[in-house]
């Protein structure tokens, strides 16, 4: 088993939705620095961590951990097991005033 733990900005405003079970699904883009290129990543929570997801909003700084699984389509994604909020876009965007 594979696990990534990055911290990361919020690219894109997460949605949250139910999978067919009836778990709570949050999905949003998460981007990290990869040296020249950033690093994009397809995140995927689950139940109570989809609930702490669905509060985040794009620019929020965060720190995320779980598994990287891949796709028929090549694509991977990353299901999230644990998200903690670094720093809110709002207090960003204060501090830069200052």
């Amino acid at each position: 088993m594979n696990i990534l733990s990055m911290t990361a900005g919020v690219v894109s405003a997460p949605r949250m939705s139910t999978a067919t079970d009836g778990t709570a699904k949050t999905a949003f883009l998460a981007e990290c620095s990869g040296g020249l290129l950033a690093l994009r990543f397809s995140c995927l929570c689950f139940g109570t961590v989809a609930a702490e997801a669905s509060r985040l909003a794009k620019g929020d700084r965060v720190a995320l951990s779980g598994r990287l699984v891949a796709s028929a389509q090549r694509s991977t994604t990353l299901i999230v097991n644990f998200v903690e909020l670094n720093q809110k876009e709002e207090e960003k965007s204060d501090e830069s005033k200052h």
